[in-house]
């Protein structure tokens, strides 16, 4: 399995296309633009944690931000494949490697 890729649990379909797998490498290019711009999402939505980037909605959107994708995709996911992106955005903001 390659690093960057998260396989899904089963196909999914989203706006006529059909999803096995997202490459998670453009992740790599998160800046702290990117991580002021989902929090300012968040105010907007009225949605407050303590720790905004550790959040599902969080990662969602930076997720979106990052891999082009509309983030109505990534809340359409199963709760295993939904869990999986969030972990996949978090590790790569909080884990050093």
């Amino acid at each position: 399995m390659e690093k960057n890729i998260v396989t899904l649990s089963k196909p999914y379909e989203f706006e006529n296309q059909t999803y096995t797998q997202l490459d998670m490498t453009p992740l790599e290019d998160v800046a702290g633009e990117d991580i002021i711009k989902a929090n300012r999402v968040l105010a907007a939505q009225g949605i407050a944690y303590p720790v905004p980037e550790t959040s599902v909605d969080f990662a969602f959107i930076i997720a979106a931000q990052k891999l082009g994708i509309p983030v109505e995709f990534f809340m359409k996911l199963n709760g295993k494949d939904s869990m999986k992106i969030k972990n996949r955005v978090t590790n790569f903001l909080f884990v050093e490697g």
